[in-house]
């Protein structure tokens, strides 16, 4: 290979070969740089992720409040396995409900049981029945507490209730043996009262139908204040409630009794004139319209018992409610409550004759 010796020349060509080393040289430098750049922007990426998480989960624990009802009734339905309603003050408000029964019945869990609705057969007391397995088979509780029992089968009176002083009513319609025991196989009613209720409340009203009558006449006085920047409370609640009857005989559709095999009217074979069993023919006869023979298998006069029941029983009420508590620490809070609770029920029935009584024809 031939050297060109002109000057100049290889001196020329000797820098152009070290610039490419140095370009190469650059180059893997640069490369060399990239990847500890790429790595510390992932390790400064990494915390904003984590921060991002710790508030989703800051989030997500402030949203999952349990409200605690009774020992293990809980709310909303998602921290519990079995169905819990909820009825607020609000709701009952709107419904303008007299008694703690009116509103349990319309609940698709409940069946209606002994109530204002049920004349032949009311001892004077309201109960309510879940799942339709007997009112002896569900517990009912005042702020999470047994509530005195109007029986010896410890059913609890709902008309003993002060729904004045009601904040919401929790119903539990799964079995609770487990927590209170063999009366809670149908489920629990938990009714929680008002806990810092301060102020003068006062509530008049008055229901009609109409045809113009059962009147309702309810009225209810609340007064409650707090003191010691709210640790304490007391709430003294007076009411009083009075319900007109309705009779059967004031509705066409209950005037008259049908019979349930027939369709055809119905009635007692109590009637008069008497219907008569004994040695006659045919067995039976009923007593002509002019009572001088008996007609022998014939019964076409039944007595009609309708006119003389109820629809809706008349009800007188006087109750007073009082509470009272005090927070002395975070873990101890003394309290004090008392219900006292006067009601009168008039249950009207048909008049009643003399079945299966011999006499004798001499």
């Amino acid at each position: 290979m031939a050297i060109d010796q002109q000057p100049g020349i290889g001196h020329i060509g000797l820098p152009l070969q070290n610039k490419g080393l140095d370009y190469m040289r650059k180059y893997s430098n640069l490369k060399a740089s990239v990847a500890p750049m790429v790595l510390g922007l992932a390790m400064v990426s990494t915390p904003v992720l984590a921060q991002d998480q710790d508030v989703q989960d800051a989030d997500a624990a402030d949203e999952s409040v349990i409200v605690v009802t009774g020992s293990r009734i809980s709310n909303p339905n998602l921290e519990l396995s079995s169905p819990v309603g909820v009825v607020t003050s609000e709701e009952l408000e709107l419904r303008q409900t007299n008694t703690a029964e009116q509103f349990l019945r319309e609940l698709p869990s409940a069946i209606p049981s002994t109530g204002s609705a049920v004349n032949n057969g009311n001892g004077g007391s309201s109960f309510v029945n879940l799942r339709g397995i007997g009112s002896q088979r569900n517990l009912v509780l005042l702020d999470g507490r047994r509530f005195v029992p109007a029986d010896t089968t410890g059913r609890v009176d709902l008309n003993s209730i002060p729904l004045a002083v009601i904040e919401r009513t929790d119903v539990l319609t799964g079995g609770a043996t487990t927590t209170y025991g063999a009366d809670a196989i149908s489920g629990v009613v938990n009714f929680v009262t008002k806990r810092d209720f301060a102020g003068v409340e006062l509530n008049v009203g008055s229901q009609i139908t109409e045809q113009g009558d059962g009147n309702v006449f309810r009225t209810d006085l609340t007064i409650g204040a707090n003191f010691d920047d709210g640790r304490g409370n007391v709430v003294l609640s007076v009411g009083y409630q009075d319900q007109d009857p309705i009779f059967q005989g004031d509705r066409s559709f209950g005037e008259f009794n049908v019979s349930s095999f027939s369709g055809n009217a119905g009635g007692s074979s109590n009637a008069i004139p008497a219907v008569i069993v004994g040695p006659i023919p045919g067995g039976f006869g009923q007593i002509s319209p002019d009572g001088t023979v008996v007609q022998s298998g014939v019964f076409d006069r039944p007595f009609n018992f309708n006119p003389f029941n109820i629809f809706l029983t008349p009800f007188e009420r006087f109750n007073i409610y009082s509470s009272g508590r005090y927070e002395i620490n975070e873990n101890v809070e003394l309290f004090s409550q008392a219900v006292f609770s006067k009601q009168t029920v008039n249950t009207i029935i048909a008049p009643g004759g003399s079945f299966f009584n011999n006499y004798d024809s001499t």
